[in-house]
């Protein structure tokens, strides 16, 4: 199939080709299968193309029948902003943002009034180590429906807790992630503008490319003799349409840079308008979320902390563990934390290991209760 080299970066190595179909194709230097020859803006080429992708091109030396000329009108500009304002406000973009932790709570006033709680962010990291030695001990704690069902449910809860927690942390991002990308004004507008950088990025490589072959052919051009009219006019030909698209791209470019340059920018406009009263909701609802969710997981640890416990007792190669092992008391995290302590050298406790003194000392408080 026949086809035109629209433009070619000696330095890249690459370039565009326009078939005799109209069918723009982008084609590398290795796919370039002529060694008499290199490739050039402006040449006529054979080319192999298989599934809309060429194989393989070399030089031609038959003149291509040209295309019609397509109008590229380039990207679609966003609809301007709205004066009365965003698509979805401050409210709504929240409600959707914590609609999901709103399944996750379900409905849990008696849960978070409940007395039976344990300090979930204390007890979490030595609970879990209780947990996962009794399941060395024990492979069928971890097959218990109930217990299995609580592990799940506490791991959404502080998934849910650290996101809310997150984005609290860091309201430029959450304003970005939450408020901004949930609107399609917003959307557009980012959208337009990368496939305006990605036009001028190619446009400055067809400009690149296009002067010296220009200057080339021009050179060439004044070589040939009046006799030799044919390759005259055949040259001059092709230095027009070279002329012709260097222009357009030139002047497409500056067009394009201009725009971009003068174009309200709906981040900027919707930061000025809206990032305070956002972050002022966001931090008091997060606040609240954050509390309800510390307060599940508190009693989630408790609730999970006593099924792990009752799966001990009952189990015999946990009760014959702690037979061997001189482990005295009820069957308990306190108990179990107790005889971990026992094992380390206090003089040399890492400051991890030290919190779990502090751990020590709230147990013990709860059991007096």
């Amino acid at each position: 199939m026949k086809g035109r080299i629209l433009f070619y970066n000696p330095q890249t190595g690459q370039g565009k080709v326009i078939l005799e179909s109209g069918e723009k194709i982008d084609f590398t230097a290795d796919l370039w299968d002529d060694f008499n020859t290199m490739p050039e803006t402006g040449a006529t080429v054979e080319c192999d193309v298989v599934g809309g992708a060429i194989k393989g091109l070399a030089a031609s030396s038959l003149p291509m029948e040209e295309p019609e000329e397509e109008v590229d009108t380039g990207p679609v500009p966003p609809t301007p902003i709205n004066p009365h304002g965003p698509t979805f406000t401050v409210e709504q973009t929240l409600n959707n943002y914590f609609k999901p932790i709103d399944y996750l709570i379900g409905d849990p006033p008696e849960v978070v009034n409940t007395k039976n709680q344990l300090d979930y962010f204390l007890v979490r990291r030595f609970l879990m180590t209780a947990y996962n030695d009794l399941r060395s001990l024990d492979p069928s704690l971890h097959r218990n429906t109930r217990v299995k069902e609580k592990l799940d449910e506490i791991q959404e809860l502080h998934k849910a807790y650290h996101t809310v927690k997150d984005r609290v942390e860091k309201a430029k991002l959450a304003f970005e992630m939450i408020f901004l990308r949930s609107q399609p004004e917003y959307l557009k507008f980012i959208r337009y503008k990368e496939q305006c950088l990605n036009r001028i990025s190619t446009l400055s490589q067809m400009e690149e490319s296009l002067f010296p072959d220009i200057q080339k052919k021009e050179e060439a051009l004044k070589k040939l003799k009046p006799s030799q009219e044919e390759k005259r006019k055949a040259l001059d030909d092709e230095l027009k349409s070279l002329r012709r698209h260097y222009v357009d791209a030139i002047h497409e470019n500056a067009g394009l840079a201009e725009e971009l340059s003068t174009m309200e920018d709906v981040k900027v406009t919707y930061t000025e308008k809206y990032f305070d009263q956002f972050v002022r909701e966001l931090l008091q609802r997060g606040g609240e979320y954050m509390k309800v969710l510390g307060k599940i997981l508190n009693y989630r640890a408790y609730d999970f902390d006593q099924l792990i416990w009752q799966h001990a007792e009952k189990s015999k190669m946990i009760r014959e563990y702690f037979t061997n092992a001189s482990i005295k008391g009820s069957y308990s995290t306190l108990t179990f934390l107790r005889y971990y302590l026992r094992s380390l050298d206090r003089e040399k406790m890492s400051e991890e290991q030290k919190e779990l003194l502090k751990l020590q000392s709230y147990l013990e408080k709860l059991e007096k209760k």
